[in-house]
């Protein structure tokens, strides 16, 4: 069964755990979600379409005022920005595996994701904004220890993990399962979302509250790498991450993202 259905203006958008899939209006519906739909076509020239797997995932820092403040950082001039390989993207109700060489810091931080409709390279903002189809939650696991042995190496001039090794592995971005369309929403999106661990909420935070909103983030990733139909470029995350309170993941933990009304993101730790 397919992660989501969502209708578009160019078709049926599928997410599911093989990918994203554009689908033509007048589809089979019925027969997209037995997982038999026929070869996907373009819903402009009818010629047949790759399934778009995402390839790739822009993330930012410190783009929530509260968050910079609780790590007693300054908020940004310009946004923070690495674009990384995505194979760390799980579908919902997934399990999160604790890697064995770093399992003892594993941190959580809520982010909403812009996915993109359209490729997109060197985009101005207003073709940026165009190039968005729609938001999902995603979570973004974090090595903390990997982390800060990373920044202290950068600081200090000498050898260490970089910056991705703490960002990027199996299963370190659970994202989906449902995706709210951006037709649905203005250019400053009204989005409330949370992260609960164990039925209790650690964060808490809205879209309009980002210091970049989604469109300056998706043209600056797209300067420095060019994005595909697809890819995700992620809006950073509010106050109440795990290293603040000392309090990180355990195994059997049940983390929980919400997006507004779409339905929660949930997955165990291992």
């Amino acid at each position: 069964m397919p992660s989501s259905i969502t209708r578009t203006d160019a078709g049926y958008f599928l997410q599911s755990t093989a990918g994203i899939t554009l689908f033509p209006l007048g589809a089979d519906l019925a027969a997209i979600a037995a997982g038999s739909p026929g070869e996907p076509v373009s819903a402009i020239t009818g010629t047949p379409l790759p399934v778009v797997q995402p390839a790739k995932v822009g993330m930012v820092g410190l783009n929530f005022p509260s968050h910079a403040a609780e790590a007693g950082l300054a908020v940004p001039q310009a946004p923070m920005l690495m674009v990384s390989p995505a194979e760390g993207l799980t579908p919902e109700d997934w399990t999160v595996v604790r890697p064995a060489e770093a399992p003892h810091f594993l941190d959580y931080e809520i982010e909403i994701g812009a996915v993109l409709g359209r490729p997109c390279h060197n985009a101005s903002v207003e073709e940026a904004a165009a190039a968005i189809i729609g938001y999902v939650p995603l979570i973004d696991m974090s090595l903390r220890d990997v982390q800060f042995r990373a920044l202290l190496a950068m600081r200090e001039g000498h050898e260490g993990p970089h910056m991705r090794e703490s960002k990027i592995f199996p299963t370190s971005k659970p994202i989906g399962p449902e995706m709210i369309l951006s037709g649905e929403l203005g250019p400053e999106p009204d989005m409330p979302f949370a992260l609960s661990v164990n039925g209790t909420v650690r964060q808490t935070g809205n879209v309009r509250d980002q210091v970049f909103a989604f469109a300056r983030l998706v043209a600056d990733a797209s300067r420095l790498e060019p994005l595909e139909a697809g890819d995700v470029v992620s809006g950073g995350t509010p106050a109440g991450v795990g290293y603040v309170a000392g309090t990180f993941l355990e195994p059997g933990d049940v983390v929980e993202a919400r997006l507004a009304d779409a339905a929660p993101l949930r997955v165990t730790i291992a």
